[in-house]
C-alpha cells in the first residue's frame, strides 16, 4: 500500500489520524464563499475608517474656524483698547466682511465682523461698552462615490452649511479716565 499515513500492519482506515477530516486532506486553499466573508468584512472595517476619517477632517475645520474667529475678535477688541477714548465710535461697523487676517475682503470671505458701540452705559457718561461679534462659516464633509477614469473611488467633498449659529462674541466696559 501506497498511503502515507500508513504504519505497518495497519490498514488505511486505521492510519488517518481523528484530526484530518476529508476537506483538509483533499483542498488546500479558501472557498467562494469564505474568501467573498472576508472581503466583505475588509470593505465594512475600510468603510467605517473613511467616514471617522471625513468626520475628523470636519472637526478640523470647524476648530480652525472658531480659532481664527477668536482672534479675529480679539484683534478687534485690542484696537479698540488702543484708541483714545473719545475716538471709539469711530470702531461701529456692521456686518464687515473680513479675511482670515482681519483685513477687508468685500462679500467673498469665510468671516463676517460686528463692532457695536454703545455710549453711555448705565447712564454713566464715562463708561462705553464695546461689543465684537465674529461670525464664521460652517463645512461639513460627505463621503461619496466618483468616478476617476472609469474606475470608482470613494471621494470626501467639503460643504458649505452657511454661517455658524453663535458667532464669538466678545464683550467690554471701557472707563473714561
Amino acid at each position: 500500500m501506497n498511503n502515507k499515513y500508513a504504519k505497518k500492519g495497519q490498514t488505511p482506515a486505521e492510519s488517518v489520524p481523528i484530526f484530518a477530516t476529508v476537506r483538509s486532506v483533499r483542498m488546500k486553499g479558501f472557498s467562494l464563499v469564505e474568501l467573498m466573508v472576508a472581503l466583505f468584512i475588509l470593505a465594512v472595517v475600510m468603510c467605517t475608517i473613511i467616514v471617522g476619517f471625513s468626520q475628523l477632517q470636519a472637526m478640523g475645520k470647524k476648530t480652525e474656524m472658531v480659532m481664527i474667529a477668536g482672534n479675529l475678535a480679539q484683534q478687534r477688541m485690542e484696537m479698540a483698547m488702543r484708541k483714545p477714548f473719545e475716538n471709539l465710535d469711530t470702531l461701529s461697523e456692521t456686518l464687515h466682511y473680513i479675511d482670515q487676517y482681519g483685513n477687508d475682503s468685500g462679500s467673498a470671505t469665510d468671516f463676517k465682523r460686528e463692532t457695536i458701540i454703545f455710549e453711555n452705559y448705565s447712564g454713566d457718561s464715562r463708561l462705553t461698552q464695546v461689543t465684537i461679534k465674529v461670525s464664521y462659516k460652517s463645512y461639513g464633509y460627505r463621503v461619496g462615490i466618483g468616478s476617476v477614469s472609469e474606475m470608482k473611488i470613494l471621494t470626501g467633498e467639503v460643504l458649505e452649511k452657511g454661517w455658524s449659529p453663535a458667532p464669538i462674541e466678545l464683550i467690554t466696559i471701557m472707563v473714561d479716565n
